[in-house]
């Protein structure tokens, strides 16, 4: 549904484990530097719709 391929998401999770900012082990996702990750993936969390929301 979204278009991403095994391939490209296994290269993006390398990359993010090669840097340090996510680690897994078994079926455990571990994210190393919160920080780091979310300026990776430009996270604006006024994107994010809480349920006390108005809109």
């Amino acid at each position: 549904m979204l278009g991403l391929t095994q391939v490209h998401v296994n290269r993006v999770l390398m990359d993010q484990r090669r840097r340090g900012l996510v680690d897994w082990k078994a079926c455990k996702v571990s994210i190393n530097d919160w920080d780091a990750l979310a300026r990776l993936g430009q996270f604006d969390p006024a994107n994010l719709r809480l349920q006390n929301d108005p809109a």
